[in-house]
């Protein structure tokens, strides 16, 4: 049975030289040498001596005691912030007011409440509200502007 299952196979003539072999091996494992002796040689001519910075000591840990009266005077200072009235920029032309009071003004204008809050003039152009955005996917549906009431077409 192993003669037949080897009987497809030619196996190389015993004839073959080693010496010839051998040398082409020993040849391309002196160039990959020589190719990494070469880019070695190369690397230290181009870098040169690189000195390593002094060593420092790491400063000490800041292991702080007071940390949860920290997070709780963060906290009560964003609760502040969220809950009261108070001037946004340095110009005071933009109030802050509480999220609550900001919650109930845009449940009150309903499916207006993205829409501008200042009317802009004619001569400026007024920024697309969320009817425009779905009138420009449906370029045949007509969009109210501020309030107005849509023309049918």
């Amino acid at each position: 049975m192993s003669a037949e299952a080897h009987s497809g196979h030619e196996f190389p003539s015993p004839d073959v030289a080693n010496r010839p072999v051998i040398a082409i091996a020993a040849g391309l494992m002196a160039m990959m040498l020589a190719g990494v002796l070469l880019m070695v040689g190369i690397y230290a001519w181009q870098v040169g001596e690189r000195r390593l910075p002094a060593p420092q000591r790491l400063p000490s840990p800041q292991v702080r005691t007071d940390e949860r009266l920290l997070r709780q005077q963060l906290q009560a200072a964003q609760a502040e912030r969220l809950s009261g009235y108070h001037w946004e920029n340095p110009q005071k032309t933009l109030i802050g007011i509480p999220i609550e009071r900001a919650m109930q003004l845009l449940a009150t204008r309903g499916a207006a409440a993205y829409d501008p809050i200042v009317q802009q003039s004619d001569t400026t152009a007024q920024s697309p509200g969320p009817g425009t955005a779905a009138a420009l996917q449906n370029p045949a549906s007509s969009v109210p502007s501020n309030g107005q009431p849509a023309q049918p077409e």
